[in-house]
């Protein structure tokens, strides 16, 4: 029978085909994909990313039908699924590295802390959206040493 009989277009049995072959893509073919795309080097030492980016300094790889942080996958494909609720964290606070060695799965406020006991926080005059900066914070707190109110600085 032809494909009009069945109440299919060609374009719907291309679709439909496309559809196995990338469900069927193997662990393998997905594990050569990825890892093409990272600079693997010593065990102790970051493996940068060589494909995309975003803005903000992560890798990019497009993982099971979205595009996601390439450390994130890097930790699925070696560790397994992420739990809900837990981020992929880096020891070494290189935004591209994907060395497995150097991931820990932690929370949000995992995450807050160990950006604060590094402290890599941004500070002050630091922050693009800061009223302030540190000359006037140190004066305006020597103004309230010396008994002046919060009121008389608006």
């Amino acid at each position: 029978l032809s494909l009009a009989h069945k109440g299919k277009t060609a374009s719907e049995e291309t679709k439909r085909k496309l559809s196995i072959v990338n469900k069927n893509r193997t662990r393998q073919d997905l594990n050569e994909r990825f890892w093409s795309k990272v600079d693997i080097k010593e065990e102790d030492k970051c493996w940068g990313w060589k494909g995309s980016f975003g803005h903000n300094g992560y890798g990019l790889f497009h993982f099971r039908g979205k595009t996601q942080r390439s450390h994130r996958v890097a930790w699925i494909l070696t560790y397994g699924e992420i739990p809900d609720g837990l981020l992929v964290l880096h020891f070494c606070d290189y935004r591209p590295c994907n060395n497995p060695k150097h991931l820990w799965l932690g929370t949000y406020k995992d995450n807050v802390d160990d950006r604060n006991r590094k402290d890599r926080q941004c500070k002050g005059s630091q922050i693009e959206w800061s009223k302030l900066n540190e000359t006037q914070v140190i004066k305006i707190r020597e103004y309230l040493e010396l008994g002046y109110s919060k009121s008389s600085f608006s």
